[in-house]
């Protein structure tokens, strides 16, 4: 039997590699989905039920490839909003949304997740010399996505559980509205996102309360279409992500769970998570 001492010390361990991770990785871009999901193992033929909401910010980068490809409309005709061509534009996104996600472990193996949700207030801000100009949805957008977790390493009482998984995300708005400087006008762009993510997740049950983190690694691909010109640009990025969750189990079967992701990124979610 461990005493509190020895579970103490446990717990300094964990919380040093996960700290190790977000300092090897911290001077990079931090991006990722939440996972918001311990390692801990779902026993065979069950499934859960999570609610939460999620606020994230991070940085998608499309190549303008055709300068005359996304316009705005303008008194007179229309304006790009692009000028430099075949470069690399960075910009800013920023985004809330509201998901319901169900986890389902159909027999001893894999643990299989869907994901959907509203997202509100989509919006992408990039520089253009001293002029800040941003593209927003004033209506909703949509994301969703699926995923497979394996338990490679199953908790224990005396040893922490060690999970793989691997994730697709698509996230969908409609910008309309276009703004610099003072200048506001109408826009009808779509923006697109495809992630392809993969996680190592490594937590650690002391009683009710559960700890995890662990990092992200993903592949995201950005792609932005003019409604007036059919015209589009796209570009792709690689993102590394060190993540930070805290389970705490109210009651049997039912729990409230926090994640965050640091650094470059601010990304931060929380719900409640249902088991059955």
């Amino acid at each position: 039997m461990k005493t509190g001492i020895q579970e103490f010390r446990e717990l300094k361990k964990f919380f040093f590699f996960v700290t190790v991770c977000a300092g090897v990785f911290a001077s990079g871009r931090i991006f990722g989905s939440e996972l918001l999901s311990s390692a801990d193992v779902m026993e065979s033929k069950s499934w859960a039920l999570s609610f939460y909401g999620t606020r994230n910010r991070a940085e998608p980068v499309v190549r303008n490839s055709n300068v005359d490809a996304i316009q705005v409309p303008v008194s007179g005709g229309s304006e790009t909003i692009f000028s430099d061509a075949n470069t690399d534009v960075e910009m800013e996104s920023d985004y809330s949304a509201a998901v319901a996600a169900v986890t389902l472990r159909p027999h001893d193996g894999f643990h299989y997740r869907f994901k959907a949700g509203q997202i509100r207030d989509y919006e992408l801000e990039y520089s253009s010399g001293n002029v800040t100009n941003r593209l927003r949805s004033q209506s909703s957008g949509l994301l969703w996505g699926v995923g497979v977790r394996w338990n490679f390493q199953p908790q224990t009482i005396v040893s922490a559980g060690m999970a793989i998984d691997l994730s697709y995300t698509q996230t969908l708005a409609n910008l309309d509205r276009f703004e610099s400087g003072g200048t506001v006008e109408r826009a009808d762009i779509r923006f697109e996102q495809d992630e392809f993510q993969g996680a190592l997740n490594v937590s650690r049950r002391w009683k009710t309360w559960e700890p995890y983190g662990g990092v992200k690694v993903a592949w995201v691909s950005s792609q932005m279409k003019d409604g007036q010109t059919q015209e589009r640009i796209k570009g792709t990025d690689q993102r590394l992500s060190p993540f930070l969750g805290l389970r705490w189990e109210a009651f049997p079967g039912e729990s409230v769970v926090v994640e965050g992701s640091f650094y470059d990124e601010e990304s931060l979610s929380a719900g409640m998570t249902i088991k059955f």
